[in-house]
């Protein structure tokens, strides 16, 4: 008996099979292995440039703190000794300011406090501060932990300067005796700070000024929100809330 071998074309047979197969994984695998090679150089030239800019910063910091700093401590000495000119306790007590302001700026400037931990306990702290030779009382309700994040600086300074602006606030207009400062972290992306007193409420003078404005400004410039709860005549509430990764 005759029997026939009928051979398949080359590329049905399981060696050619395979063969593309595993040029297919291959092919697959180095385009994986160049995106992934290529997001990894883009870190890491970002990386590059952020320990740049760190070092900048920290050089600025001290600079500042070294230079102009040190200038206004001087001036401020200088002023407390001329005490027969009628200047000398304005020219002090201006000096005085700009270094408080100076040290803000320093905190805000230096990378050192860029984590949220650092942030909230700095809140703290400019409360306490601010209202230390005031009839103010503050009470605060902090988180007990607070993870691990660095803030950026842009949102570290505008949620700075909106938390400072609503203390101004309470001290100026409010007629209060206590504000409560509340801090909550939102399943560790976004932050939110509640500034509330006990006064009169709101008032022309809050209304008609640019607070208000700056508060939603400051909050649109980090993809933020603002909220105020007029309590009239038992108290303001300011919120105002951001991402923070």
């Amino acid at each position: 008996m005759l029997s026939i071998i009928i051979h398949p074309p080359f590329w049905q047979t399981w060696w050619f099979i395979t063969i593309i197969i595993l040029l297919v994984i291959t092919a697959v695998s180095l385009i994986v292995y160049s995106i992934t090679r290529a997001r990894y150089r883009r870190r890491l030239v970002i990386l590059e440039k952020e320990k740049a800019l760190q070092k900048i910063r920290l050089q600025l910091s001290q600079d500042i703190h070294d230079d102009i700093g040190g200038n206004l401590s001087m001036i401020a000495l200088l002023s407390d000794k001329i005490k027969d000119n009628p200047n000398a306790g304005k020219i002090a007590d201006m000096a005085r300011n700009a270094q408080k302001g100076f040290r803000e700026l320093i905190w805000s400037v230096n990378p050192v406090h860029d984590d949220l931990a650092n942030f909230v306990y700095y809140l703290r702290n400019h409360a306490n501060t601010f209202f230390e030779n005031t009839a103010i009382e503050t009470v605060f309700d902090l988180p007990a932990d607070i993870p691990t994040i660095t803030l950026l600086p842009n949102v570290r300074r505008n949620l700075f300067l909106t938390y400072k602006e609503a203390l101004n606030n309470v001290l100026k207009h409010s007629g209060a005796t206590q504000v409560f400062i509340t801090v909550k972290i939102e399943n560790n992306q976004s932050v939110t700070i509640t500034v509330q007193d006990n006064g009169r409420g709101l008032t022309a003078d809050i209304t008609n000024g640019n607070g208000l404005i700056n508060f939603k400004h400051r909050m649109d410039a980090i993809g933020g929100n603002f909220q105020l709860v007029n309590n009239a005549p038992a108290g303001l509430c300011i919120i105002f809330s951001a991402p923070i990764i």
